[in-house]
C-alpha cells in the first residue's frame, strides 16, 4: 500500500479499495430484487391492494371511474310488473223480473180485457190442480198471459183443492188470480171487489191495499160489510193501511159492533173528502 500525502505533507498509508468491476457484480443482486419489488407494487401489486380493500366490488368500480358514491341507504326503484289487458267477460242477461212464485212472467203490464169463452180456459184451470208442478206452473203462466178474462173462468172454478209443499190446500187458483189483478188498473180494482167469487174480492182488495189506492176508499168501506170473513179482513187491513184508521174495527164482531165502526169510519171519510172543496189538502190519490 503506497503511502497518500496528506494536506500538511505527512504521507499516511491508506487501505486498498477493491476493484471496480467486482464491486458492480456484487451490487447486482441488489438491484434485480429493487426491480422485481418495483414490478409488485405495479399493476400486480395494485390488484392484491385492492383485494385487502373493506369496500365490495362495485363500489371499487364506481370510485375507480370517478362515479359518484351510490346512497347504500336508498333500494334502488323495483319497477311493477305490467300486466297484460284482459278480455272483458261477456255481459250476462238477467232474468225476467218475477211476478208470482214460479217464474211467471207476464207477457205484458198493461192489458185491455177482450172476451174470452170461459170453457176454453177450463182444461188450463182444470191444470191448477196437478200433481206435477211444472205442469201447474205452465197453466198458471198461461192464465195470466190471458189476463183479466181469465177471472171469471178461476172464479167459476171456486174452491179447487191442490196438494202442495204445505200439505192440502184448497186455493189452488190463488196465485193466478194475485198475478192478473197486479197488471189491472186502479180504476178497474173496485169493478173486481164485487165479484161473484169471494177470492177475486180478497185478492182486490190485497192488491188495492198494496199500491196505497185511496180511490178505493169508498168500495172497501162497503167490504167491512161483506158476508165472507176473509173479505171483512181484507178490507180493513187495507183501510188502515190506506188511511191510518181504525175506530176499533173487528171483523169476527157481532153485527152490531161492526156497523157501529163502519158509521163512524164511513162519517171519518166524509170529512176527508170534502177537505179539497173548501181549499185544504187532498188526502185522496
Amino acid at each position: 500500500m503506497e503511502p497518500r500525502p496528506d494536506v500538511l505533507g505527512v504521507s499516511t498509508p491508506c487501505p486498498e479499495e477493491p476493484l471496480l468491476p467486482t464491486s458492480r457484480w456484487l451490487a447486482l443482486p441488489v438491484v434485480v430484487a429493487l426491480g422485481l419489488s418495483g414490478l409488485l407494487a405495479g399493476p400486480l401489486g395494485a390488484a392484491h391492494a385492492d383485494d385487502a380493500s373493506p369496500l365490495p366490488p362495485p363500489v371499487r368500480r364506481v370510485l375507480r371511474r370517478g362515479e359518484p358514491l351510490p346512497d347504500a341507504s336508498t333500494p334502488p326503484p323495483v319497477a311493477a310488473p305490467v300486466e297484460e289487458p284482459r278480455a272483458a267477460a261477456p255481459a250476462t242477461p238477467l232474468p225476467p223480473a218475477r211476478r208470482v212464485p214460479g217464474s211467471l212472467q207476464p207477457t205484458s203490464l198493461a192489458r185491455t180485457p177482450a172476451a174470452v169463452d170461459i170453457a176454453s180456459l177450463r182444461p188450463l184451470v182444470a191444470k191448477l190442480t196437478s200433481a206435477d208442478f211444472l205442469e201447474r206452473m205452465r197453466a198458471t203462466r198461461k192464465l195470466v198471459e190471458v189476463g183479466e178474462p181469465a177471472l171469471p173462468a178461476l172464479a167459476a172454478a171456486g174452491d179447487l183443492a191442490v196438494l202442495g209443499p204445505g200439505g192440502l190446500s184448497m186455493h189452488a187458483t190463488r196465485g193466478a188470480i194475485e198475478a192478473i189483478l197486479e197488471d189491472v188498473p186502479a180504476e178497474r180494482l173496485p169493478t173486481w171487489m164485487e165479484a161473484p167469487s169471494p177470492e177475486v174480492r180478497r185478492a182486490a182488495i190485497a192488491e188495492s191495499a198494496r199500491r196505497r189506492e185511496r180511490r178505493s176508499v169508498p168500495e172497501l168501506l162497503v167490504r167491512l160489510d161483506d158476508p165472507a170473513p176473509c173479505v171483512r179482513a181484507a178490507a180493513v187491513a187495507a183501510l188502515r193501511q190506506t188511511t191510518g184508521q181504525w175506530f176499533g174495527f173487528d171483523p169476527d164482531g157481532a153485527p152490531a159492533s161492526r156497523q157501529s165502526a163502519t158509521a163512524r169510519w164511513q162519517r171519518w171519510w166524509n170529512v176527508q173528502a170534502r177537505v179539497p172543496a173548501e181549499g185544504g189538502p187532498d188526502t185522496r190519490r
